[in-house]
């Protein structure tokens, strides 16, 4: 049995195994228990005895960072404006002690400080909030999963779930021929070089009516309702 991506307007009545919705009412309309994606790569790394830093804590450790790496005279507003690109790095998987020789002074600085920071959360058994569903990944044991009403799926996202989807797994992304919906098929065409199998049903975007998806009045521009509610 295998795997399979489904590309559809709506998700199927009925999905096999434990459900990942991104809210209440999705999960209430399939009849399953509320549970979202980010409560299972963060169960596992705390099940490993990691934790995730808050947000106060994660500001702090980088201004602690730039205060010990840079000579700048307020630090505390150079970690905040730093950490975007920190976290960017940390949860693009890059080889940090590689970019810390580049020849970009820019870039190798950057990487050295992400370094610091991915460390000293490691000191304290702490994860960034971007290095959890990485971390996941790496722990992980293939189950019996399905997932539905998320409009998008981030790149880390679609690597946990091919680690964590084992054979009969169903994954539904919201699909119409519309810009919108690209990165989908984006995720889809990884998830089929992974081995996945790819079902896209097509319906134009004038057909369509149901809970995700539905058109402004006058306009002819899509939303797509995205509440966690």
């Amino acid at each position: 049995m295998s795997r399979t991506v489904l590309l559809s307007p709506a998700p199927p009545a009925s999905l096999p195994g434990t459900v990942l919705t991104l809210n209440r009412r999705a999960a209430k309309r399939l009849g399953v228990r509320p549970l979202r994606l980010n409560d299972l790569p963060l169960g596992l790394v705390r099940a490993a005895g990691l934790d995730l830093a808050s947000p106060a804590l994660s500001q702090r450790m980088m201004t602690q960072v730039i205060r010990e790496h840079l000579d700048v005279r307020e630090p505390g507003l150079t970690a905040r404006a730093m950490l975007g690109a920190v976290r960017e790095l940390l949860r693009s998987g890059a080889d940090l002690n590689e970019l810390k020789q580049n020849s970009s002074a820019r870039i190798a600085q950057l990487a050295r400080l992400t370094l610091a920071y991915r460390d000293a959360l490691q000191g304290r058994q702490l994860l960034d909030q971007v290095q959890v569903t990485q971390r996941a990944t790496e722990l992980v044991r293939p189950q019996l999963l399905s997932l539905s009403g998320y409009p998008r799926l981030l790149p880390d996202e679609q690597r946990f779930l091919n680690a964590a989807c084992d054979e009969g797994s169903v994954l539904h992304l919201p699909w119409v021929d519309h810009p919108y919906f690209l990165e989908n098929l984006d995720a889809a065409q990884y998830l089929e070089s992974q081995g996945w199998m790819v079902k896209k049903i097509d319906v134009p975007v004038t057909a369509l009516a149901g809970a995700f998806l539905g058109q402004a009045h006058g306009g002819g521009k899509l939303h797509i309702l995205t509440s966690e509610d």
